[in-house]
């Protein structure tokens, strides 16, 4: 996928998206999980089993494909994480890529928040890539 940006001069440049090729480590959570925040690691599901397999709590929630290569990394507070997953997913259409699902779940929105922003730096997923 390439991305139209245009440069000082005023011409516009072509720059390749980078796909992050860092596969979840099932151990992220080897720091003190109660002082996290972490209540509790879902399983990976397919996609698709999403609405029946999930309750809405807080937490956060992540993407990737068959390999687990993380795609997207997403938050959930107020208690929603089935609803903000499946928001995610079709209207904003941020598990491109993606078969795969977990959830983590955190006793807070805080620690929901906390986590979601470490994850995104330590795995750097292309659907949550932004540009100005």
């Amino acid at each position: 996928m390439k991305r139209k940006i245009k440069s000082k001069s005023g011409k516009r440049k072509r720059r390749k998206i980078q796909n992050s090729t860092k596969k979840w480590n099932p151990k992220f959570w080897s720091i003190d999980t109660k002082r996290a925040g972490v209540k509790r690691v879902g399983k990976w599901i397919n996609i698709s089993k999403i609405k029946t397999e999930w309750k809405n709590v807080n937490g956060v929630y992540v993407f990737a494909n068959k390999n687990r290569i993380v795609k997207y990394v997403g938050f959930a507070g107020s208690s929603n994480l089935k609803r903000e997953t499946l928001s995610a997913m079709k209207q904003r259409k941020k598990a491109k890529g993606a078969t795969k699902a977990l959830f983590v779940q955190c006793t807070s929105r805080k620690y929901a928040k906390e986590l979601e922003n470490k994850l995104k730096h330590m795995y750097e997923p292309v659907n949550n890539k932004t540009f100005d």
